[in-house]
């Protein structure tokens, strides 16, 4: 758990450490909302961009809050108090569309997203997961976790990446890649590297994790050995076969695959490119005046107008 423990390991962006200024260009919805109960849904996502948003022009400040609630489909509510599953206020959905808008607005290169179906019924999770789809084929890069998902809403992914646990699923240590790719291309791939079948009826997203979450066994048969038998001018040679049971790793499985290289590639290519590409690599996360969008004169004031509203 983030809030927890203790956490060790590193944070690379192109193979790179990620410095001070990555939070300038990622947005990280968190699984259970945090929302100011009493303030309204246009309130929220004004006061997220009052705080992220380098421009002091009021002006553009609106226009970038009216454009973000249209995007994430809030704007018929913006004057409703966004309150909580006891007192009433919104419905989960549109909290949960609430807290995506108040990241969205600050304009972010990456989307993340912890669980954001967590106690949504299965049509409001729909409505939610396709808002996102929406954000992304707009050019949004979009990373979520997603707990249990339907079938229907497995498909509205796009990629992938399921992680083997180093230890079993019980005594998990971190995970090692077992697949990272197309959603559309699991079936053919557990298929094609004998890692399991899926049969009619059952849910995809099910059959994955049981397919690439953990070892797999597979019965290989084996030459034994042979015996010879003499009788009436003729020999003749027995094979016997035996059958040994082995435990096929989905994490050392992918690494062979040419799925994994073309991915490699594409990561060794980076995303950040800079006006200095051939120098150190030239590939980082862009660089700004401020680790934060506003001073502390500007955060001080803006807190200050919405305590004393």
């Amino acid at each position: 758990k983030k809030s927890s423990g203790t956490i060790t390991g590193e944070i690379l962006v192109n193979g790179k450490p990620a410095n001070e200024y990555f939070p300038r260009i990622a947005g990280y919805v968190e699984q259970f909302d945090s929302h100011v109960e009493l303030a309204t849904v246009e309130e929220s996502v004004y006061f997220s961009a009052r705080l992220r948003l380098e421009t002091s022009d009021e002006n553009e400040i609106k226009e970038e809050v009216e454009h973000t609630m249209e995007s994430v489909g809030i704007s018929h509510v913006r004057d409703r108090i966004i309150g909580n599953l006891d007192t009433g206020g919104i419905s989960p959905e549109l909290r949960k569309k609430t807290a995506i808008a108040v990241e969205l607005v600050a304009r972010p290169t990456i989307l993340f997203l912890d669980e954001p179906t967590t106690g949504l019924d299965s049509v409001s999770a729909m409505a939610v997961i396709d808002t996102v789809s929406t954000l992304a084929r707009r050019g949004l890069a979009v990373i979520c976790t997603i707990h249990q998902p339907s079938a229907e809403l497995f498909a509205r992914f796009k990629r992938i990446l399921i992680l083997q646990p180093f230890k079993t699923p019980q005594e998990a240590q971190g995970g090692r890649v077992s697949y990272f790719g197309n959603v559309d291309a699991v079936k053919d791939y557990c298929h094609k590297m004998q890692l399991g079948d899926l049969r009619g009826g059952r849910n995809i997203a099910d059959f994955a994790l049981e397919a690439l979450g953990g070892p797999r066994k597979k019965m290989e048969k084996k030459k034994g050995r042979e015996e010879e038998e003499k009788g009436e001018g003729k020999t003749t040679t027995t094979t016997m076969l035996t059958t040994e049971e082995l435990m096929i790793q989905p994490a050392d499985v992918f690494l062979k695959t040419k799925i994994w290289l073309e991915t490699k590639g594409i990561l060794e290519k980076g995303v950040f490119k800079t006006e200095n590409a051939l120098v150190e690599g030239g590939l980082k996360v862009p660089t700004f005046a401020s680790v934060f969008a506003k001073g502390a004169m500007d955060q001080f004031t803006t807190v200050m107008r919405r305590s004393l509203a």
